[in-house]
Formats: structure tokens, sequence, C-alpha cells
């Protein structure tokens, strides 16, 4: 499917049956924003084969995949951390449930984006962002892909932001001396 063919389309599945949704260019083509509305419980799943943040070209990239959650979970506030060992930065999108959200970082006024589009934003790796949409909104977060920064202990990941809302009163987080699978190697908590 390419952009000038995209309209609503009706599928039935029965139970156990998926379909596979992707552009006809699937290394220039992106579906961000697509509707999914059904009558019955589903498991939606976002991302890409082969995934280089950002994209310049090159020939090394990693698959990136991640459950989307329901719209009646998501939220208005949203925090970013910095990643630790990136340099180069951070890629945000913001993807509104509802027509003409708000936008805002860090207090301010970015953009105004409807149900279907997506604000998208380059940031610094060292700093915390505060993100928030005057009605709930998805928020995914990348890290850039190591051959950026050349920071080579660093593949290109995307994931889900959780809306403050959704936070518990307090975590408690163990963090091994360093990664299991490689000795002497760090393990980072982000």
């Amino acid at each position: 499917m390419n952009e000038d063919e995209i309209r609503p389309r009706e599928v039935t599945l029965d139970r156990q049956e998926s379909i596979l949704l992707y552009p006809t260019d699937q290394y220039a083509g992106d579906l961000t924003g697509t509707t999914v509305t059904t009558d019955q419980p589903v498991s939606v799943f976002g991302g890409h084969e082969c995934t280089g943040v950002p994209d310049l070209g090159t020939r090394y990239c990693d698959q990136l995949t991640e459950m989307i959650p329901p719209v009646s979970t998501l939220g208005r506030r949203f925090v970013t951390v910095p990643l630790a060992t990136k340099r180069s930065g951070e890629r945000l999108r913001v993807l509104p449930a509802a027509d003409g959200t708000e936008l805002r970082i860090d207090g301010t006024i970015v953009a105004t984006a409807n149900r279907g589009e997506f604000y998208q934003a380059d940031f610094s790796s060292d700093a915390y962002r505060l993100i928030e949409t005057s009605e709930p909104s998805l928020v995914v977060e990348y890290a850039t892909s190591g051959y950026v920064d050349r920071v080579m202990d660093s593949d290109p990941f995307m994931a889900m932001v959780p809306p403050v809302e959704q936070f518990a009163p307090a975590y408690v987080v163990s963090q091994p001396d360093d990664r299991w699978d490689v000795p002497g190697n760090p393990f980072y908590g982000n």
C-alpha cells in the first residue's frame, strides 16, 4: 500500500489470526498515526524490521517493535530522562488521540496536532523533558543508532513513554553489577 492508496479498510479476523500491514516502500514508508478500530479485544504492534535512527541511508539497521497501548490508557503528562551513553540525541514522537491537541515540551507550545498526525522532534541526550498535551496522547522515544554518535554499545530502540498519570508511588529497582552475558560489560539501566 502506498500513501496515495490509504483508505479505510474492513478486515474480519478469527481468533488467533493476524494481519500484517506495511507500506509498499517498506524502507521509506511510515504508517505512524494509522487508526485501528475493533469490536473485540486485539493486540496491535508497531515497528519496523530494519531501522536506523535517524535513517542516514546506512547499511546497518535493527528491528524495532513495541505493542501499541489502547487509547483508553493514554495520558497527558510525560517525562523523559537522559539515555545512558548517548551523545547524539534522542527522537520523540507525540501522537494525539483527538483533533486540536495542543503539545507542549518543557512548558513551550510546539504544535497543535490532530488524531492520525504526529509531532516529531530531535533533542540532545543530556536533558530531562516534560511533555504535556491538552488531550490524551501517545509519546514514543527513539534512541539513535550507535553509528550516529560512535557509541558502539548502543543500538537504536523505541519505547512507549508511560504517562505520569500511571506512575506508581514508589518503585524498587535491582541493577546487576555488570551484564550477565558479557563479563566486564556495564549494565545501563535507563
